[in-house]
C-alpha cells in the first residue's frame, strides 16, 4: 500500500480543515440524526451523564446508524448529509458497504463482499426487482432518497421475514405523514453541471392523512481527475467507445414521484395506500458496451395494520395484525447507439413482481412471538437483439418469459434474559419454483440450448430450503456492549442464472446452468460495542461458509456452432469461504472538535472444481477506511474533512482474467449550517486534491463487459438548500 501518500492525505486533510474553521461564535447547523448531541470537555461544562445503556451517544460522537446486535438503524437526512448522487452512493459511508458505480448513477451495493441478490433489499417491506442483466436499475434506485425516513441494514443472514437475506438485508421504510400540514423544498447543484429539486408536502389528520412528494435529477458526465470524461476513457481503436458527437451527452436525467394516503377508520386500525414512479432515460454507462434509454419503475402496495391490544377480547396474547399486498414493475430498455461499434445491439428488458405477506404479533413465552406467511411472484423477461452492418437482425429470447415463484413460512422471537442478555431467534422455510416459459433461440450454429452446456437441463426446477438464526446481546456494564450470532440462510438461484441464453457471433456465449442448487451461507458474528464519555467504539468480525456458492465460470459446448470451441460464460456451483472485519471510532477532543474513523476488511475464497482453478473470489474490495475530523458549535454549524483510502487488491480471480487494483487516497470536505429556522445550507468538496484513481469494484466480468475500468470522479463541489415547514 502506499501508506506516505495516504499519511500525506490525511495530514493535509486535517490542516485545511484546521484552516478553515470559523471562530466559536459562528452559528451551526442542526444536527438531524438523532445519535448525535454535544459533549463538553472536562475544562468546560460538566460531562452529561452518558453511562445508561439507553442513553443516546454524546452529540460530538457521530457515528453512522445507531446498532443493535447485526441491525444497524439510519436516519436518512443523515446519510444525505454528503448530497450523494442517489442512494446507492450514500450507503457507502457505512462500514462494510461498498458500490459499484457502472457510471455517473445508478450505483449498486456490496455488503462484505455479497453482491447482487445476495444482498436483499425491501422498500416498507415490499422486495422490489430491477429488470436489466446487468443491474443498470438495480432494486434500491426504485426509491428516491426524498422519499427516505429510515434506513435499517442487517450484516448477514439474521433475517428470517423476507426471503432471500442470505448475506444480509437493506430495509428502506418511506416517510409517513405527520401530524398537521407540513412540507419540504430541497434545491441542489453540483459539479458537472449536476442538478437536484425535490419537495413534498403532507398533511396529517385524525381520520384521513395523504403525502405526496416529487424529483427531478440530472447531470452531464463527470470528469476524472485526469481531466477526462468517463465518456473518454476508452482506447481510440476500441469498438465500444463512445462516439465524438455523443461524448457531451447528458449521463443521466431521472424524475420520481410518489404519493401515500392512510386512512384510520377507528382507534387502532390504520389502512395505507402508497403508489411510487420512477422515470430515467439517456443514462450512460461506460462500465458496460450498452446504455439506458428508458427505466421506468411503477411500485405500489396496501397495507392493513391492526393493533390489536387496543381492542378486549380477541385473542390471548395477540398484539398486532399485519396484512399486505404490493405490486412492482420495472421496464428497461438499451442500446449501444452512443457507442462506435459496427454491430448494432438493443434489448428490452421487463420484470413484474406481485406478492401479498400477513404476520401476527404475539406475547408468548416472555417474549414477543411474530408468525407470518408470504408469497411472491416474478415474471421476467429480456428480448435482446444484435445486428451486424447489413445483416438480418438477430432476435433472442435472451430472459426466456421465466416465473419464479416462492411462499414462506416464518417464525421471529425476541425476549429478555436475565443477566441483561437478549435473545433474538428466528426460523424460516421457503418453497420455491421457476420456469422458462420459452425455449431459447438464436442464430443457426450459435449453440444456445442448455443442454450443450449442461446435461439433464429442465425448463423448471423446484426447491424447499430452510434458514435460521440465534442471536444474543449482552449489556455487560453502563458502556459496554457484546453480541454474537450464528445464522443459516438461503437464496433460490435467480432465472438470470439459471435461464439465460444469449449466444454471440464474435466471443462466447451466455449461458445459464438450469441444475444449479441454492446457495447456503452458514456465518458466525461477533461484535462489541464500548460507549464512553469521550470515546465510542464498535468493533464486529464475521466468518461465512457458503454451500454451493454460485460462481461465474468459462465453459466449453459438447455441441457445434459457429464460434471457435463454442465456449460460454455460465455458473456452476463450488463452496465458498468469507471472513473480516469492520472497525468503527469517534474521539471527543474538546468541546468543538472530534476525530472519528472506520474500517473494514473482507477476505473470498472458494473451492476448485473442473472449471474452477483460482481460489480467491471475483469483485472482493480491498480493506479501505476513513480518518476525519469534525467541528461542531451550539448545533448551528458543522464542518468535516476526511481521508478516505483503500489498500491494493492483489487477491483476484485469474479465472475471469480479473486484475490487480493499486491503492488509492483521496479528501473530502463538508460543512452545513442553519439560516434562519426553517432553511439549512449544506456544502463540499469531493476529491479534494483531484486525484485520479480505481476503485476495485471498477470494472465487470460477465459477456456484457466493457473491458475497461471506470475512473472515479475527480475534483467535484456541490452546493444544496433545503427548507422545511
Amino acid at each position: 500500500m502506499q501508506f506516505q501518500n495516504i499519511l500525506i492525505t490525511t495530514a493535509l486533510s486535517i490542516s485545511l480543515t484546521l484552516s478553515l474553521l470559523p471562530a466559536p461564535s459562528f452559528a451551526t447547523e442542526d444536527e438531524v440524526s438523532e445519535a448525535s448531541e454535544t459533549v463538553l470537555a472536562e475544562n468546560d461544562e460538566a460531562l452529561p451523564d452518558v453511562s445508561a445503556p439507553d442513553r443516546e451517544l454524546p452529540e460530538q460522537i457521530t457515528i453512522i446508524g445507531k446498532t443493535r446486535g447485526s441491525d444497524t438503524y439510519f436516519d436518512a437526512e443523515t446519510l444525505w448529509l454528503g448530497a450523494p448522487v442517489d442512494a446507492g452512493e450514500a450507503l457507502k459511508a457505512v462500514p462494510g458497504v461498498s458500490i459499484i458505480r457502472k457510471g455517473g448513477y445508478a450505483n449498486d451495493l456490496v455488503l462484505r463482499g455479497f453482491t447482487k441478490d445476495r444482498l436483499n433489499l425491501v422498500i416498507d417491506d415490499q422486495k422490489v426487482h430491477g429488470a436489466c442483466s446487468n443491474r443498470m436499475d438495480p432494486p434500491i434506485l426504485q426509491v428516491d432518497p426524498s422519499e427516505i425516513e429510515e434506513l435499517e441494514l442487517v450484516k448477514g443472514p439474521f433475517d428470517v421475514r423476507n426471503p432471500g437475506s442470505m448475506g444480509g438485508l437493506v430495509r428502506l421504510r418511506t416517510k409517513d405523514p405527520k401530524e398537521g400540514t407540513h412540507g419540504s423544498l430541497k434545491l441542489g447543484a453540483a459539479s458537472f453541471d449536476h442538478q437536484d429539486v425535490a419537495g413534498s408536502l403532507s398533511h396529517g389528520g385524525e381520520k384521513i392523512s395523504g403525502l405526496v412528494g416529487g424529483a427531478f435529477r440530472q447531470g452531464d458526465p463527470y470528469k476524472t481527475g485526469g481531466g477526462d470524461r468517463i465518456t473518454e476513457i476508452y482506447d481510440a481503436a476500441d469498438p465500444n467507445r463512445y462516439r465524438q458527437d455523443a461524448i457531451r451527452d447528458k449521463a443521466f436525467e431521472a424524475n420520481n414521484l410518489w404519493s401515500k394516503i392512510i386512512l384510520k377508520p377507528q382507534d387502532g386500525h390504520k389502512v395505507g395506500l402508497s403508489v411510487s414512479r420512477q422515470h430515467a432515460s439517456d443514462v450512460i454507462y461506460p462500465y458496460l458496451v450498452m446504455d439506458a434509454t428508458k427505466d421506468e419503475t411503477l411500485r405500489a402496495a396496501l397495507n392493513y395494520d391492526w393493533d390489536v391490544q387496543k381492542e378486549d377480547n380477541v385473542l390471548p396474547g395477540l398484539t398486532k395484525l399485519h396484512f399486505a399486498i404490493h405490486w412492482d414493475d420495472a421496464d428497461h430498455d438499451m442500446d449501444n447507439d452512443k457507442r462506435a461499434n459496427m454491430m448494432g445491439m438493443d434489448s428490452e428488458a421487463d420484470s413484474s413482481t406481485a406478492g401479498a405477506r400477513f404476520h401476527a404479533e404475539f406475547a408468548a413465552l416472555g417474549g414477543t412471538l411474530t408468525s407470518g406467511v408470504d408469497y411472491m411472484e416474478r415474471d421476467w423477461d429480456i428480448t435482446s437483439r444484435m445486428q451486424m452492418m447489413m445483416n438480418p437482425v438477430i432476435a433472442q429470447n435472451m430472459i426466456p418469459d421465466t416465473t419464479q415463484e416462492n411462499a414462506g413460512l416464518f417464525l421471529d422471537y425476541e425476549r429478555d434474559l436475565p443477566h441483561d442478555l437478549t435473545l433474538n431467534t428466528g426460523l424460516r422455510v421457503d418453497y420455491s419454483e421457476i420456469e422458462a416459459g420459452e425455449a431459447p433461440t438464436g442464430a443457426p450454429g450459435m449453440g444456445v440450448a442448455y443442454d450443450d452446456y449442461w446435461s439433464g437441463s429442465k425448463d423448471n426446477s423446484d426447491d424447499t430450503e430452510v434458514s435460521g438464526n440465534i442471536r444474543l446481546t449482552w449489556e455487560a456494564s453502563d458502556q459496554y456492549s457484546l453480541f454474537a450470532g450464528l445464522g443459516r440462510g438461503v437464496r433460490m438461484p435467480d432465472a438470470l442464472e439459471r435461464y439465460v441464453a444469449r449466444g454471440t457471433m464474435t466471443g462466447p456465449n451466455w449461458m445459464g446452468n438450469p441444475t444449479l442448487k441454492p446457495e447456503k451461507n452458514h456465518e458466525f458474528d461477533l461484535g462489541v460495542t464500548f460507549n464512553g464519555k469521550r470515546l465510542y467504539t464498535s468493533a464486529t468480525a464475521f466468518v461465512s461458509h457458503v454451500d454451493d456458492y454460485v460462481a461465474l465460470v468459462q465453459k466449453s459446448s459438447t455441441g457445434v456452432g459457429m464460434v471457435a470451441s463454442n465456449d460460454a460464460t455460465t455458473y456452476d456451483n463450488t463452496d465458498a469461504d468469507l471472513y473480516g472485519a469492520e472497525l468503527q471510532a469517534t474521539y471527543i477532543l474538546t468541546s468543538l472538535f472530534s476525530l472519528y474513523g472506520d474500517a473494514e476488511f473482507v477476505r473470498g475464497r472458494k473451492d476448485r472444481n473442473d472449471l474452477i482453478q483460482d481460489r480467491d473470489l471475483a469483485e472482493i474490495p480491498p480493506l479501505h477506511g476513513r480518518v476525519g475530523l469534525r467541528v461542531k458549535k451550539d448545533q448551528k454549524f458543522y464542518a468535516e474533512l476526511e481521508a478516505e483510502m483503500a489498500n491494493d487488491q492483489n487477491d483476484v480471480d485469474s479465472d475471469l482474467n480479473e486484475s490487480k487494483t493499486s491503492s488509492w487516497s483521496i479528501a473530502n470536505f463538508r460543512m452545513g449550517a442553519n439560516v434562519g429556522e426553517n432553511f439549512q445550507l449544506d456544502a463540499g468538496v469531493r476529491n479534494v486534491f483531484d486525484r485520479e484513481y480505481k476503485t476495485h469494484l471498477s470494472y465487470l466480468r460477465n459477456p456484457f463487459s466493457s473491458g475497461v475500468r471506470l475512473i472515479e470522479p475527480g475534483r467535484s463541489f456541490y452546493l444544496k438548500l433545503s427548507a422545511k415547514f
